[in-house]
């Protein structure tokens, strides 16, 4: 075999020389063509201008770098009335316009990158003896379209049949993008820079045929799918509808939270193995006119407070670590933290991340103190002066508008988590060892009784007959349950009526926002799709946008996400 069979055949091509560098192996060529097509007006010319020179790098041959240093002449233009005078002889078979890798190394890096990104691929690159920095693997991806070249895939101008739509974070809680699945192929189709709902009409404009969207409870994604697709179905994620009735049950829970001692105290008795704990002082919040969340992270707060006097109480009495953390149920790490704390531990504040709408706070608190209090409103006037974001960011940020601490002025933010006050002394608290943590009863709740075990029933069924509330919550959890796994719609609007009667108030507002929802959360109770693949599509997209270590940019990310490697 010649060397110069290791070539592309339909280039002409004449090997003159071959010679060893240290820089690896080095192939003179020249372009043996009598003529060529100018690319204007396509008109063959055979007429020789001169000669350039170019230098290619092309694959590895056995582990040494490869050089082609080509000759290839330049041609008059014989044609008056093109605007070409002279032209070069193009070789799309080798390489591209002014490129200096020939087309099979630029396709051979564009795949390392598309498989492992820039740092990665330029690690594995080292070791194949191919020549790229990170930047150049990214760049690689970012042209591919340019490269001649099998495409890793190219998206069908018809949409999918049954699409499945999700969010996914660029920066969590600042940035996210949308992710586009065929539930059908199992595979990603497209990635939207955004989660706006004219992004989403706009592409289902773009790709007629989807005739089923499943979807999270998004309202923009509600928007965007009736918008771009009007007759499509819309099919509610099932988890995401048991998901919120679980989050719902966990609010009642936590509120609920002194029912939990009194049932933990009558199954096991505060008598046995449990000592009266003394108050100990330590600082105490100080409500101010705190909303529903607040008062929820009140709540917590004293669950963990009266934990952690029980801790220190039987910490005076000399009793061991690991028996102090088998008695109250927390951890070893736990229980050495609160004896070692001089007072006790609060959580700390998570710090605010900044917002699309910082740089308007000072226009949102005039307009405040002037009396404006619609959101719809301010966030058109906001778009007015540039503001791109949610409408529902505008309400979350005005909420805190709402509720001011007596004495502050209008628009100041309200004090966020709790406030220390030496002055005020905290109560006497007295904590049985085996009082179950809220997620552990909450599963419980959600379970039958024949899977449980004798504790855990024992508990549950103290715990109903203390508490109507959590009686009533625990029947409508398990009859919705029941409902959206075996798929029983017609049981859906019966289940709504009782839930809108219980006269709970974490179970109605979910149930409001079902009716809200209904048309597709019907569809979730009848229809076999949801959207459980397109999350497992999510977490794929997540390591593939961890590999890439922030620097590619969002074409890239899509380029990889796309590829079927």
């Amino acid at each position: 075999m010649e060397i110069i069979d290791l070539l592309p055949d339909s280039v002409p091509l004449r090997l003159e020389a071959l010679r060893w560098s240290s820089g690896g192996l080095r192939l003179e060529l020249r372009v043996t063509a009598e003529s060529a097509r100018c690319p204007v007006c396509s008109q063959s010319s055979a007429r020789v201008h001169s000669h350039y020179h170019r230098t290619l790098a092309d694959l590895p041959w056995s582990g040494a770098a490869v050089r082609l240093d080509l000759h290839a002449p330049k041609y008059f233009c014989d044609n008056p009335h093109c605007r070409r005078r002279i032209f070069t002889a193009p070789l799309p078979q080798l390489v591209s316009r002014y490129a200096r890798r020939t087309l099979r190394l630029q396709e051979a890096l564009g795949w390392v990158g598309l498989a492992l990104g820039g740092e990665a691929g330029a690690r594995l690159c080292r070791e194949l003896h191919l020549v790229a920095s990170p930047d150049t693997l990214l760049r690689a991806i970012r042209g591919w379209n340019r490269v001649s070249g099998t495409a890793p895939r190219v998206l069908d101008e018809s949409g999918p049949r049954v699409l499945g739509v999700d969010d996914f974070a660029f920066r969590r809680g600042l940035a996210y993008g949308t992710i586009l699945v065929d539930l059908e192929k199992h595979r990603v189709i497209d990635l939207l820079p955004d989660r706006q709902s004219e992004t989403l009409a706009a592409w289902l404009q773009e790709h007629p045929g989807v005739e089923i969207i499943s979807r999270d409870r998004s309202p923009a994604y509600a928007q965007g799918a009736r918008q771009g697709a009007p007759d499509a179905v819309q099919v509610a994620d099932r988890w995401h509808l048991l998901k919120n009735l679980v989050d719902a049950l966990e609010k009642l829970l936590i509120r609920e939270h002194q029912v939990l001692r009194e049932a933990a105290s009558m199954i096991h008795g505060t008598a046995r193995g449990m000592q009266a704990i003394s108050p100990i002082p330590v600082s105490s919040p100080i409500p101010a006119c705190s909303p529903r969340l607040e008062q929820e992270k009140q709540q917590r707060r004293e669950r963990r407070l009266a934990r952690y006097q029980q801790v220190i109480e039987l910490h005076h009495q000399g009793t061991p670590l690991r028996a102090i953390a088998h008695m109250t149920g927390v951890s070893r790490q736990t229980v050495q933290r609160f004896v070692q704390a001089k007072e006790f531990p609060e959580i700390t504040a998570r710090q605010q991340r900044p917002t699309k709408l910082d740089d308007f706070e000072t226009y949102l608190k005039t307009r405040w103190d002037s009396g404006c209090r619609n959101a719809a409103q301010l966030d058109r006037e906001l778009r007015a002066q540039g503001y791109s974001g949610q409408q529902t960011l505008v309400k979350d940020y005005l909420r805190a508008f709402r509720y001011i601490v007596p004495g502050s002025t209008p628009g100041q933010q309200p004090v966020r988590g709790p406030t220390k006050s030496p002055s005020v002394p905290s109560p006497s608290v007295s904590l049985p060892p085996s009082v179950p943590s809220v997620r552990e009863v909450l599963w419980w709740l959600l379970r039958p009784d024949e899977q449980l075990e004798v504790s855990a029933r024992q508990f549950v069924a103290r715990l109903c007959q203390i508490s109507p509330s959590v009686r009533s919550a625990r029947e409508l959890a398990l009859w919705f349950f029941r409902m959206v796994r075996e798929r029983r719609v017609e049981e859906f609007g019966e289940w709504i009526a009782f839930a809108r009667d219980s006269g709970l108030p974490f179970i109605k507002g979910f149930a409001q926002r079902l009716l809200s929802d209904r048309t597709a959360v019907l569809a979730a109770l009848s229809q076999e799709w949801s959207n459980g693949q397109t999350e497992g599509q999510v977490n794929r997209l997540k390591l593939i946008k961890r590999q890439m270590y922030g620097r590619a940019g969002f074409e890239p990310l899509r380029a990889r996400v796309l590829a079927a490697v």
